[in-house]
């Protein structure tokens, strides 16, 4: 036997013993609304001598240990639900609690469940429930998350043409957009009007700008999380929604009651009908310019199972794509490009009891952009990246204040691309691509309370990247968060984070036809560390005020060479790669009093970016180094099924280098032909 295997079963012996040492039954108790038997997260379930105190979690469920042989009574209570007393016994199996609701307007159900949830994040962690988003100011009468973490402090957009969210100091590709478990390479449609999550699925949406849990890697700057829901297993319902430039529809119900469920949603935009029937009544018009035919569609489908008492299944399948037909002239000269994301996963989560839990997802993705441009030179590009990646989660409780959290992932990644450019048929440039990548590793994390006051979170993320050669990083990570008082609360975090696969932007702003490229043998990792402090404080649960302090240093990140032709030539050439740094303070308050709700943030930040090829290699701000970022948002009730929302926005410039010439440099070799023009 290896020592490897020994440890195994000494490690497996030690917790054995743990859970031995106790003699407690373990009684399920599933929480439940008594009018539609939806479940119900974050209601409170204590014993009524408060020897214990429990939360139902996303499906409802809690754990009660019970000494044998004995029994308990128990208090189920939910802010919007009337509160229930009962006697849990120990030759009970699985006990379903039913509350009544306070009143059958739910409207803010959603935000007092995720109130729990919101504790265990960092102070700058952004948490929304969908109802939080409906009260928010919607953008063209869509309710859409991107829209709405753009308000967010610490969070930059430089201009309406350029969809990249910048998030403390980084870039546009540094942020991962994950839906359900499942990376989303493109998340946007068309230059960021509408982002590609259908806000009428949406569980919640977290988004993580520090105090990253181990189980988070891939990227610098941010983690966005968005949930769907799970579908309603005893009722069938619907919506449909009707906005300026896209119509949708969402419903949901029983597959099998109370088991399975089954939820689908669907958008399309409308532009390209009334832009096509304008063309063709104009076609033959003398000096007609085509109006451009564009829509985008999104699909999304999710089965959710209760397999048994302990199993939960799930199998989801999206697609979203874009399409641009824009018509030159009446020769047919005319530029087309479409792009897509598509994933289909599947999911198994486990609850062997209040004390562990394990979580299984495996999942294949892919993002492709596809152009032909026909105008004077005939232009191809055909982009694909593929994904099949894997994860298994495993969280245990060995006692009431220490946690433990571990797991292992591995990512299978391709990356492929075939650029021509021709002139009737005679190839005039080419530049093709077919890399294949594997990312795999492991973390861990350790939790612990110490007397209700002081929580301790030290773990670490195991990464090894494999191209044409291997790579390997260990990112740590640590926070500490210390309660004063119910209302006060202090926290630190450290963390380290790496980055394997690029985002290059051939015109500087996030497009569709921007590339992922690998880490390899002359690309490193790029490098983000991040050390931040903040406090929270609350009065009588209506004033809320926050204040967050970072810096963050970046290294081998990537920027590109003047003239740098990210089309034709080789990768690795036009890369240059240099170090960066930014820092900050945000500050949030928070004002809810009856039906009146609002939020005032404000950024103070600097950055600066530094790379031996650029501005003779001093130091210099990139776009998204704006000084002051001002955002409010306002929502007053003015009845149950009427209310009325603005927005605010102010925020200081950004600093532009304008070329003061232009060289003209003739090519040499095979590319004698070619010239460039380089500012």
């Amino acid at each position: 036997m290896s020592y490897r295997i020994k440890a195994l079963y000494i490690i497996s012996l030690f917790i054995f013993s743990l859970n031995s040492v106790h003699a407690q039954e373990e009684i399920r108790i599933q929480i439940v609304n008594i009018e539609d038997g939806k479940s119900i997260e974050g209601a409170s379930i204590t014993s009524t001598d408060h020897s214990f105190h429990s939360v139902s979690n996303s499906k409802g469920i809690a754990n009660v240990q019970i000494p044998l042989p004995d029994s308990l009574q128990i208090i189920v209570r939910h802010v919007s639900y009337q509160p229930k007393t009962i006697w849990v016994y120990t030759a009970d199996n699985q006990i379903i609690a039913k509350l009544t609701p306070l009143s059958v307007k739910l409207g803010n159900v959603d935000v007092s469940a995720n109130a729990s949830q919101k504790k265990q994040h960092s102070i700058s962690t952004v948490v929304m429930s969908y109802k939080e988003m409906e009260q928010l100011p919607t953008h063209l009468g869509e309710v859409d998350i991107l829209k709405i973490l753009e308000t967010q402090p610490g969070v930059i957009r430089t201009n309406e043409l350029n969809p990249a969210l910048n998030v403390r100091g980084g870039s546009g590709g540094h942020n991962s957009f994950i839906l359900d478990g499942q990376p989303i390479f493109n998340p946007n449609h068309l230059l960021g009007i509408l982002s590609t999550f259908n806000a009428d699925l949406i569980e919640s949406a977290v988004m993580s700008k520090d105090g990253f849990h181990p189980k988070l890697g891939g990227s610098l700057s941010s983690y966005i999380e968005v949930k769907n829901r799970i579908g309603n297993k005893n009722n069938w319902s619907g919506k449909i929604g009707v906005g300026l430039l896209s119509s949708r529809v969402a419903f949901e119900g029983p597959v099998i009651k109370k088991k399975t469920s089954m939820l689908f949603g669907a958008r399309r935009s409308y532009f390209d009908l009334f832009a096509k029937s304008y063309n063709n009544m104009h076609e033959d018009d003398a000096d007609f310019s085509a109006l451009p035919e564009y829509n985008f569609q999104d699909y999304n489908l999710k089965f959710h199972s209760k397999i048994s008492e302990n199993w939960y299944g799930a199998i989801e399948l999206f697609r979203s794509s874009d399409k641009l037909d824009l018509l030159k002239d009446q020769n047919g000269k005319r530029l087309i490009t479409d792009w897509s994301n598509q994933f289909a996963n599947i999911h198994m989560k486990h609850y062997s009891s209040s004390k562990f839990k394990a979580h299984i997802v495996t999942g294949l993705g892919s993002y492709q952009f596809d152009l032909l441009h026909d105008h004077k030179n005939q232009l191809t590009i055909d982009s694909r990246t593929r994904m099949w990646n894997n994860k298994v989660d495993l969280n245990y409780i060995l006692k009431e204040d220490i946690e433990f959290s571990s797991g292992v992932f591995l990512d299978v990644i391709n990356f492929k691309f075939k650029n021509k450019l021709k002139d009737t048929n005679v190839a005039l440039k080419e530049n093709n691509s077919n890399k294949n990548s594997s990312y795999f590793g492991g973390y861990f994390n350790c939790q612990y309370l110490f007397l209700n006051k002081l929580k301790l979170n030290v773990g670490g993320r195991i990464n090894y990247y494999r191209q044409n050669n291997t790579q390997q990083e260990f990112s740590p990570r640590f926070s500490c968060d210390y309660y004063a008082n119910d209302d006060l609360m202090f926290q630190v975090n450290y963390g380290v984070t790496h980055q394997f696969n690029h985002l290059l932007s051939t015109y500087g702003i996030n497009l569709p036809n921007d590339i992922w490229y690998p880490t390899n043998s002359e690309i490193p990792s790029e490098q983000a560390k991040q050390f931040s402090i903040g406090l929270k404080k609350t009065w009588k649960d209506r004033f809320t005020f926050n204040v967050s302090s970072f810096i963050r240093k970046f290294d081998n990140i990537i920027d590109y060479k003047d003239g740098a032709d990210l089309l034709f030539n080789k990768m690795e050439d036009e890369i240059l790669l240099g170090i960066g740094k930014s820092k900050g303070i945000e500050f949030e308050l928070k004002w809810k009093k009856n039906r009146i709700h609002s939020q005032l943030f404000y950024t103070i930040s600097d950055t600066w970016r530094k790379f031996k090829g650029i501005n003779e290699g001093n130091k210099f701000s990139p776009p998204y180094d704006i000084k002051h970022a001002i955002n409010s948002l306002s929502n007053f009730r003015i009845s149950d099924k009427l209310s009325f929302s603005a927005s605010w926005f102010f925020s200081s410039g950004q600093s532009v280098s304008f070329p003061v010439s232009a060289v003209v440099v003739q090519g040499t070799g095979p590319q004698i032909a070619d010239t460039k023009i380089i500012p």
